[in-house]
């Protein structure tokens, strides 16, 4: 009698098997990747904002005037600048003057575009909003 089974017509149905399962997860699996990748990005930027509201506190606290507190920060953060305040389109202007003893607080807004489209789709838009901030006491 002759058998329908062999370990060939079984290997073969295993192998496209395999095939069925890797086409279903694939597309989860580069969704999970790009998730952290982009992540990654959004907090890589948001770290590089940090620094420099934190190197413009500093410089505030150490008597620098406010253009050259703000085109450090602009320079450090890659972002425009309004005065104690960044935010994506300004421009530097002292939102006070800054007298011994008072708390300066940095802070810088930028926007970190979103390279994922599916993520973009579900957040509704294409960018990421980031703000990061940083208060230091001015000394005497």
């Amino acid at each position: 009698m002759h058998s329908l089974w062999t370990p060939k017509n079984h290997a073969r149905r295993d192998e496209g098997q395999a095939l069925i399962e890797f086409a279903l997860v694939l597309p989860v699996f580069l969704l999970l990747l790009l998730g952290i990748i982009e992540f990654g990005l959004i907090f890589s930027k948001y770290l590089t904002l940090e620094e420099a509201a934190r190197n413009g506190a500093r410089s505030v606290s150490l008597g620098y005037s406010a253009s050259d507190v703000c085109s450090q920060v602009e320079q450090n953060a890659g972002v425009s600048a309004t005065g104690v305040q960044f935010n994506p389109g300004g421009v530097c202007i002292p939102t006070s003057s800054w007298s011994p003893g008072e708390e300066v607080t940095v802070l810088v807004t930028a926007q970190q575009p979103i390279l994922d489209p599916l993520i973009s789709s579900v957040l509704g838009r294409n960018f990421m909003s980031l703000t990061a901030s940083a208060t230091m006491r001015v000394e005497g």
